[in-house]
């Protein structure tokens, strides 16, 4: 079975491993479970500052050299049609997350499975748009399940770590433990 891969940059997954295992002493498969509403956005807005500055802008970008946008706190990645890339397609499972979770989930969205922008160049030039408006705003609206997401997503992919032949580390400046990787075939962090 090949391992499904998925990309997490090294800030988020260090931010979200502090948080759920050193600062909480409970394992990610419950921390979600666990967590006041206060904590999930206090856990939220510094991935949303990692990952995109804190700003609304950030929430859409589409980085140069790659084939896919990176959407919301997470970079979820979105895939124009007919285009099969290396990391597991996060963007499409978030937007059906977010309308199960009430949150208002533009109709055009619902129904549009692949990302409309066939590059880099067109969803740059379509950055004012209507559509881009709209993600940012449902982005903006739902930082709290957007956390929720990733902490399930994180949960999810440890054991698949642990599986991959990982080795538990010490967390700096934490004395606690954590989790590295000993394959990034499974777990890409850049």
């Amino acid at each position: 079975m090949t391992p499904v891969i998925f990309s997490i940059s090294r800030s988020l997954f260090v931010t979200l491993t502090l948080i759920l295992t050193a600062a909480l002493g409970t394992p990610l498969a419950r921390a979600q479970n666990v967590l006041s509403s206060a904590q999930v956005a206090k856990i939220g807005k510094r991935i949303w500052q990692n990952e995109c500055g804190g700003t609304v802008a950030g929430l859409t970008s589409w980085n140069t050299g790659e084939e896919f946008a990176s959407l919301g706190i997470g970079h979820f990645i979105w895939y124009p049609r007919g285009y099969e890339g290396p990391f597991e397609e996060s963007f499409p499972p978030l937007v059906n997350y977010l309308h199960q979770c009430g949150v208002a989930v533009p109709a055009w969205l619902r129904s549009t499975p692949d990302c409309p922008w066939s590059s880099r160049q067109a969803f740059l030039a379509d950055a004012s748009s209507g559509m881009q408006k709209d993600l940012r705003a449902m982005l903006a609206a739902s930082v709290r399940e957007q956390t929720q997401f990733i902490m399930a997503r994180l949960a999810r992919a440890v054991p698949k770590l642990i599986k991959a032949g990982g080795t538990r580390v010490q967390l700096p400046g934490t004395g606690q433990l954590g989790f590295e990787p000993a394959s990034r075939s499974v777990l890409m962090i850049g």
